[in-house]
């Protein structure tokens, strides 16, 4: 890996542990509860963009889907949303599990997500 890509490779980390405490700090100060309006709007942008994570692949395995565009716009839309859908998820719920369903479910989508930036790293990594 050259000196520029991984100085690229360290800014996009920092630019994502920097959201992902900007938006754990701002869900522990908001001024909306899950239930009231803005929460449940966070939360269902929150649900649309988890449920448009399925679009990458579905684009990938359906051939009718494969004429809608190239792959690498579609991995990039995929990723954008493996970030965003869960702060937005983090903003929602202002990271108050009151049950533990909530806990193991939150825990389990923080995991993929994660998985999901390190793999694209490892991959960029060894490609490069």
């Amino acid at each position: 890996m050259t000196l520029a890509r991984g100085a690229v490779v360290g800014a996009l980390v920092a630019m994502i542990v920097a959201m992902v405490c900007a938006a754990a700090l701002a869900a522990r100060h908001a001024p909306w509860t899950p239930g009231s309006d803005l929460g449940y709007s966070i939360g269902l942008a929150g649900s649309i963009a988890l449920l448009g994570l399925f679009l990458y692949p579905l684009r990938k395995r359906w051939r009718r889907a494969q004429a809608w565009g190239a792959s690498r716009g579609w991995f990039a839309a995929h990723m954008m949303l493996g970030i965003a859908a869960p702060l937005l998820v983090v903003l929602h719920s202002r990271l108050q599990f009151g049950s533990l369903n909530a806990t193991i479910a939150f825990s389990c989508m923080a995991l993929v997500a994660g998985s999901g930036v390190m793999g694209h790293f490892l991959l960029r990594i060894e490609a490069g």
